[in-house]
């Protein structure tokens, strides 16, 4: 089913262009057509300042089976030739899925491909084979054709194909592999060609009954091995190296009261750097590590029966741990034997304090639906270190976090140390690092009528679901802003901080705002800017002192919406701007241009 009617660009009442005949298709689901071509120029090759017209994307797309479509396209240069482009989808669910995207490049003097690969197959309920792999025959064919920036910034060729197979029963996994990766510029490739890793998960030593079991029920077990080979090529050497390791570990978690947690566990493991090499020797590492947690929750009830507040809830939980840990490394020897040498203890006595302030209160129009914030957070922590001669009192870590609803937020973090320069104790800590983020928004969402544009506004492929507190300029000049239509909006943000070290201290500090607004139902306009307060030798009112900024107008006319976007402060100089006019009803049809350039150029 679909509707077939006329469509108009129309300023007022005056009629510019006219599309006599357009198909507004009602199905949902895929179906075959034509692709929108798009026309505009673009540079030779990458960051060449001379540009050529272009043609892009003319082709069809195919949908002819629920399990796979193609899509031909081509690009028509003025200078360079074209591109053909053709990519492939097919998927069967619960059975396989994957993609073949090819692109040829026809240039005046030469011819350039690039292909790539990607395929998943279940084999079963516990086996798949995957593998994706770039290929192209050109050094920078990505770079003068690819269409967003990533890509053209994209130096790493990656290849790689895996095979994985799981016992669920028996808790075993294995996992068979091999990948390749080449560096575009310094030309030095990576390949693991084969790599093996099997791995036991965490199981019951003496089979699990969950927490109403007895104590011996709660030790477990786990281990891993892996083998790799590898092969390092650059343009004057080539290292091959055959790596191993394992690990066996051992584990229990016991709470014999509320209040007490212990916490044990055992890890050896082996590793070989490469066991090609007759001088080098295997190393095998043991870990102990015990830990004995002492916590409690308080709770605090108040009834203040201010207003809509019916109750305010106090919750504090102290914390003490201690730690005692072992570690010791003995080389020579396979496997797990070796050479015996003493160990290395820790002890660590952990303190934490956790405070959170909780508030309920009655909502809605009758006051009758109860609902809970939390409106203060304070965290504090520190730990002593009793095998450590020099500073065994470690920094005290403290984070506040105050809420108030949805409108403002305020963090806050404080790292202090107990000692001076000499490496005497004081008597109170002294703020090394100090960090402040404080935002105020205020948002009056409009509900009515909701544009389609809105929903096109956003043409990037990453764009995603608007936030409250995204900022204009986030989005970049180049693209427009999606979810204009939620009313006014105000966003304010401060960030400070302060790093002490031994010889200097160093600030930062910026004001981020942003604003948007709606005039007469037919106006949008968002201002942002990224302000930076703590610019040595700038005056307030200089303009290197905006690190970023962005002004968006967009105007609604009848059938269709027209966007500039600009750098007011750099306007003038930059002559820097974005404008699209697109259709509401087709938002493929559209009319872009970008353009950044010196005065005089």
């Amino acid at each position: 089913m679909a509707i077939a009617r006329p469509v108009y660009f129309r300023i007022a009442q005056n009629r510019l262009m006219w599309i006599p005949f357009y198909v507004f298709s009602l199905r949902e689901d895929r179906q075959s057509g034509m692709l929108t071509p798009s026309y505009g120029r673009r540079p030779l090759s990458f960051g060449s300042t001379t540009t050529e017209w272009e043609v892009r994307n003319l082709g069809y797309y195919f949908a002819p089976s629920d399990y796979w479509d193609l899509t031909l396209a081509a690009d028509l240069r003025q200078q360079t030739g074209w591109v053909g482009r053709s990519k492939l989808s097919y998927a069967r669910r619960y059975h396989f899925n994957g993609a073949v995207e090819g692109r040829v490049q026809n240039n005046i003097d030469q011819r350039a491909w690039w292909l790539s690969l990607r395929h998943r197959q279940q084999l079963s309920d516990s086996a798949s084979l995957q593998g994706s792999g770039t290929f192209q025959g050109q050094q920078d064919f990505q770079r003068d054709n690819g269409t967003y920036l990533d890509d053209r910034l994209k130096r790493t060729m990656r290849s790689n194909v895996r095979f994985d197979k799981r016992w669920r029963e028996a808790g075993w996994s294995l996992s068979a592999g091999a990948s390749q990766t080449k560096n575009l510029d310094t030309e030095v490739s990576d390949i693991v060609l084969p790599e093996f890793s099997l791995r036991a998960n965490r199981k019951a030593l003496f089979g699990d009954a969950g927490r109403d079991g007895p104590w011996y029920t709660r030790f477990y077990y786990d281990g891993n091995a892996r083998l790799r080979n590898t092969r390092k090529t650059t343009p004057t050497e080539e290292t091959d190296r055959t790596r191993a390791d394992a690990s066996v570990r051992l584990s229990t978690q016991q709470r014999p009261v509320e209040w007490l947690n212990l916490n044990a566990s055992f890890n050896s493991s082996w590793r070989d750097q490469d066991l090609r090499s007759g001088t080098a020797e295997g190393i095998r590492t043991d870990q102990l590590s015990t830990t004995a947690t002492l916590s409690q929750t308080v709770y605090g009830l108040f009834h203040p029966g201010i207003g809509r507040v019916t109750a305010l809830r106090h919750v504090v939980k102290p914390d003490i741990g201690i730690t005692f840990g072992a570690t010791r490394a003995d080389s020579g020897g396979i496997g797990f034997s070796g050479r015996s040498r003493p160990w290395d203890a820790t002890r660590r006595l952990t303190l934490r304090l956790s405070n959170s302030l909780w508030a309920k209160y009655l909502q809605g129009p009758d006051g009758e639906e109860e609902a809970k914030a939390r409106l203060a957070q304070l965290n504090l922590s520190t730990s002593y270190d009793f095998d450590r001669e020099q500073r065994p009192l470690s920094d005290l870590v403290t984070s506040l976090t105050l809420e108030a609803g949805r409108r403002f937020n305020s963090r806050l973090s404080l790292r202090s140390e107990f000692y001076d320069d000499e490496d005497e104790l004081q008597s109170l800590p002294r703020v090394r690092q100090f960090e402040v983020t404080t935002t105020f928004r205020a948002v009056n969402a409009r509900t009515g009528r909701s544009g389609r544009s809105g929903q096109e506004n956003s043409r990037s492929r990453n764009s995603g679901t608007s936030r409250d507190d995204d900022f204009g300029f986030e989005s970049g000049l180049q693209e427009d802003i999606g979810d204009r239509d939620r009313g006014r909006s105000f966003l304010i943000s401060h960030y400070y901080s302060r790093r002490r070290s031994l010889t200097t201290t160093s600030r930062r500090s910026w004001l981020r705002a942003s604003v948007g607004t709606s005039v007469a139902r037919v106006w949008n306009l968002n201002y942002s800017i990224n302000y930076n307060l703590h610019a040595p030798g700038l005056s307030l009112t200089q303009r290197d002192r905006i690190t970023a900024e962005l002004l968006s107008i967009q105007r609604a006319f009848h059938d269709w919406t027209a966007t500039l976007n600009i750098e007011p402060s750099r306007l003038i100089q930059d002559r820097t701007f974005y404008f699209k006019a697109q259709f509401k009803e087709i938002p493929q049809l559209r009319f872009e241009r970008g353009d950044r350039r010196g005065v005089g150029s």
